[in-house]
């Protein structure tokens, strides 16, 4: 029973993640929330003081950004965001142990594995991929059927043509709903297998690398380098200095030179020099780009530093602004306090969880490669995100273990 319930949460997870049915995913979550109370009292599990401050600390920050910038407030999503996203992962992490996560990483293989397969079907046959659009038209969002030949079955979503200059090609989303953040979610569990295995080119490495390539996510790849760094630094030798030059060389010369990697970087970087921007209708705001998003936010904490919470789209010039960052996204939202305690927390994790005894050097590119995908997706309305936070506030590092790994 207790392995049932496990796995029906993983499925519900996974809606909430991917977003891309129409499956009302939070309700779910939420109606896991109150199923779990009563085991969590049964087991005489201890509530946790942070993370009832932490709940608290969410209430506050958005009656107060209600007040101050005069906006209604939004009860029933307060209330939602701190019962699924802060209550339920500690439920979840007291009940089951540290072995949930690992766990859940195991799943979210099993489904990257699995949509290998359908993507290089996709590829092969994407006239007949693009028919199914109308037969899972209404198990898909509603929000992105709007989409040319976009679909989606919960484990797998239709590939996605992209164009760079002069080239095209499909991008698999694999059970996530976009590319991209598929990237994310390959990039974490591939960081999870490190952390509690050791670091190893084994045959998971080998399958999250060839999924983690069809995303042709710009994020993606340049994480994927530092992982690769991470393995040639775990141990100093010769040989692995001189491997890991080559890797460097083979990188900038043939990957970064790539249109969707540093062409994209450039294109980012003349939208900052250049201050383009655009008002995007479907979102009713100005629509900035990832590093001009970052930079908007920054000056925003300045003049507020105590958190935007829900109304996180507000600026002081009147009119909306957007933008896709998630580390940006997790500032702006819980304030310069919350979002350095975060910081804080979300490097703790890596240590809670390295049974694989990683050294210092190791866990801190893993964590600045983590860091560097969560900056390209918008991170802060994401379940996992919260686990991790959790995690931190839940259990304990081995400190004196992780001293002589130094």
């Amino acid at each position: 029973m207790k392995t049932f319930f496990l796995y029906l949460i993983f499925i519900v997870f996974l809606l909430d993640m991917s977003r891309s049915t129409s499956i009302e995913s939070q309700l779910w979550l939420l109606y896991i929330t109150f199923a779990i109370v009563p085991y969590f009292i049964i087991s005489k599990k201890q509530f946790n003081s942070k993370v009832i401050i932490l709940g608290l600390a969410w209430l506050i920050i958005n009656i107060m950004a209600s007040y101050i910038f005069g906006k209604e407030l939004r009860e029933q999503s307060i209330i939602r965001f701190i019962a699924n996203y802060i209550f339920l992962p500690f439920f979840l992490l007291s009940i089951y142990g540290k072995s949930f996560l690992l766990k859940l990483e195991k799943f979210l293989f099993i489904l990257t594995t699995i949509s290998l397969p359908l993507f290089l079907l996709n590829y092969l046959f994407k006239s007949s991929f693009d028919q199914l659009t109308p037969v899972f038209k209404d198990f898909t969002s509603p929000t992105l059927i709007a989409n040319e030949n976009y679909w989606s079955i919960g484990i797998y979503v239709s590939g996605i043509l992209q164009t760079y200059d002069k080239i095209t090609v499909l991008r698999n989303c694999g059970f996530m709903w976009e590319p991209g953040y598929f990237a994310v979610t390959i990039v974490w569990g591939l960081i999870i297998h490190w952390l509690s295995k050791g670091i190893r080119f084994d045959k998971k490495f080998i399958i999250y690398a060839i999924a983690l390539f069809t995303t042709f996510s710009t994020a993606g790849y340049i994480a994927f380098f530092l992982l690769v760094i991470a393995f040639y630094l775990k141990d100093v030798s010769l040989i692995r200095i001189f491997s890991l030059i080559a890797v460097i060389f083979i990188f900038y010369n043939y990957i970064y030179s790539l249109e969707f990697v540093g062409g994209k970087i450039d294109l980012y970087t003349e939208g900052v020099q250049e201050n383009k921007a655009n008002f995007e209708k479907d979102y009713n705001a100005i629509k900035l780009n990832r590093f001009q998003i970052a930079i908007y936010d920054i000056n925003r904490v300045i003049r507020y530093p105590f958190g935007f919470g829900y109304y996180d789209r507000t600026s002081f010039e009147g009119t909306d602004v957007v933008g896709t960052n998630g580390l940006s996204g997790l500032l702006r939202m819980w304030g310069i306090p919350v979002f350095a305690y975060f910081m804080y927390l979300i490097y703790k994790f890596f240590w809670i969880y390295n049974f694989g005894k990683n050294n210092r050097k190791t866990i801190l590119i893993l964590f600045i490669a983590l860091m560097l995908v969560f900056f390209s997706q918008s991170i802060h309305y994401n379940i996992l995100t919260y686990f991790i936070i959790i995690s931190s506030m839940t259990f304990k590092p081995d400190y004196e273990a992780a001293a002589k790994r130094l």
